[in-house]
């Protein structure tokens, strides 16, 4: 066991969840410049397929269309391909954000790591855009930062993680504070007593720290 996996291995700890790699800030051209970049050289499923479909690779045209598809008539597809027997899925959720997962279960080795990367980093070379892989649906904490262009390779390590989490988490305590303190101001400004009696009900929910909500990641 290298030195470069044990140093690198506790990001691809299975803990019952995926990996994500996020291109973010994207619109359509940008979409089908990956789709141009990975049908050259991935040969990657595009499916479900529709029955006597034999086209190779992933169908722009079906992309395009299903961005602006306000029916719910076409299918959700999603893109899969296999990198050193790492297994890459590319999802189409949203028009201005590209998003593959992987399994970290699939990783047993230094070199499947270094193709991940230099798939990311091929990435990034192709749309000129920072790519970074990230624990599932936590956009906000990079696990890897990439960005050719600017030079960048950046692998976290746990201490840098955890002092971005406290950071963000004391922000969101501080505007949570703030939120609570206006709510306050309000309620005696209210002359329908049904409103204010609700209201009043409302602050209180919020004293109890158990039932923070935060917003998901719409898939």
């Amino acid at each position: 066991m290298t030195e470069q996996w044990i140093e690198h291995k506790w990001i691809f700890e299975p803990d019952g969840g995926l990996l994500d790699i996020y291109v973010q800030e994207v619109d359509i051209d940008v979409w089908m410049q990956l789709i141009d970049f990975i049908n050259k050289n991935y040969n990657p499923h595009f499916g479900p397929l529709e029955e006597g479909d034999t086209r190779p690779g992933i169908d722009k045209d079906y992309i395009k269309r299903m961005f602006v598809d306000e029916s719910g008539e076409l299918d959700r597809k999603t893109s899969s391909f296999t990198i050193e027997g790492i297994t890459v899925n590319c999802h189409f959720f949203l028009q201005d954000e590209i998003e593959f997962d992987i399994d970290p279960r699939e990783f047993k080795k230094q070199i499947q790591i270094d193709a991940i990367i230099k798939f990311m980093q091929a990435v990034s070379w192709n749309l000129e855009r920072e790519v970074i892989l990230t624990a599932e649906g936590a956009a906000e904490y990079p696990l890897i930062t990439i960005n050719v262009g600017e030079g960048l390779l950046k692998i976290s390590t746990q201490a840098e993680l955890k002092k971005i989490y406290d950071r963000n988490h004391t922000i969101f305590s501080r505007i949570r504070a703030m939120y609570f303190r206006s709510l306050i101001k309000l309620i005696p400004l209210f002359s329908n007593s049904k409103f204010r009696d609700w209201l009043v009900s409302y602050v209180i929910g919020l004293t109890n720290a158990n039932n923070i909500h935060t917003a998901t990641k719409k898939k």
